[in-house]
């Protein structure tokens, strides 16, 4: 099964629990979202397949499942027509 995550990469707890589960799952694609208020860790996921800025294309295209921790953050992803995702 193909797995791509959206998660926060700060120091919140949220954003904690999703670094461990991302770190140890085999997890394809993740789409790091922040809030604008703690500071980011991009290299936390440096030997991962990750994007910054929203590229739904990208994160839905060849998984199986997606996975998000407290929210999806832009629902973007979830209005795309059926036929384009």
């Amino acid at each position: 099964m193909r797995l791509a995550s959206i998660s926060r990469y700060d120091n919140s707890g949220i954003s904690n629990l999703a670094w461990e589960f991302n770190r140890n799952l085999n997890i394809e694609k993740i789409q790091l979202v922040s809030n604008g208020v703690f500071q980011t860790f991009p290299e936390r996921y440096a030997d991962k397949d990750t994007r910054t800025a929203w590229d739904y294309d990208w994160l839905l295209s060849g998984v199986d499942c997606l996975i998000a921790f407290e929210t999806f953050y832009d629902w973007g992803w979830y209005w795309k027509p059926e036929n384009e995702a």
